[in-house]
């Protein structure tokens, strides 16, 4: 694959680069703009994707289009996901979660234990549940 060009403008907040759409007249993701600008509209209910994996990437030769759902496997492809404890919401660490796959305990008390239903310990221990550990 050739190397990315790194878009050397603005940066928002979500780490994609900013450029000025005047074909939809507002800022827009600079790899979206400058993909429409080679390849015309991007459909309806389709995403650019960069298949370099690089937010700041505007090498057209890095750009195609697909789905939310190719692009959503894409990142979980290429270990972009968050996991375990990089998920805002996770209640439990990973040396939590080894304890709970080392314990002897039932189900239930592991849950009581650690403030989560007795579902996720279950989840955890057939390991549908932090598969990564």
């Amino acid at each position: 694959m050739s190397k990315c060009i790194k878009w050397t403008g603005t940066i928002g907040a979500d780490g994609y680069g900013r450029k000025w759409n005047a074909i939809r007249k507002n800022w827009d993701q600079a790899h979206r703009t400058i993909y429409a600008e080679y390849n015309g509209d991007i459909p309806k209910g389709l995403v650019v994707r960069h298949l370099c994996h690089n937010k700041k990437c505007v090498n057209i030769k890095h750009l195609t289009i697909g789905t939310p759902a190719d692009n959503s496997q894409d990142m979980v492809d290429a270990e972009r996901q968050a996991r375990g404890e990089q998920i805002a919401t996770s209640k439990l660490t990973e040396q939590q979660i080894l304890d709970i796959r080392s314990s002897s305990l039932s189900g239930i008390k592991l849950a009581e234990i650690y403030g989560v239903h007795k579902t996720t310990i279950y989840r955890i221990l057939k390991r549908e549940n932090w598969k990564h550990i």
